[in-house]
């Protein structure tokens, strides 16, 4: 389940670098980075941070 985080993250940056290219969705796909953001930041704190340390 790490590798598919790492690759979810790996893709959203990806993409966040293609959008930012746009400027008019610019503002809309941080409002998307930012709920990924939370969700994925949630879903290692309930084990995945802390395995690691």
């Amino acid at each position: 389940m790490r590798m598919t985080k790492v690759e979810i993250r790996l893709f959203l940056t990806k993409d966040a670098v293609k959008f930012q290219t746009v400027e008019p969705h610019l503002q809309y796909l941080r409002l998307i980075t930012v709920n990924f953001g939370v969700e994925v930041f949630f879903d290692d704190s309930k084990g995945g941070l802390l395995d690691c340390h």
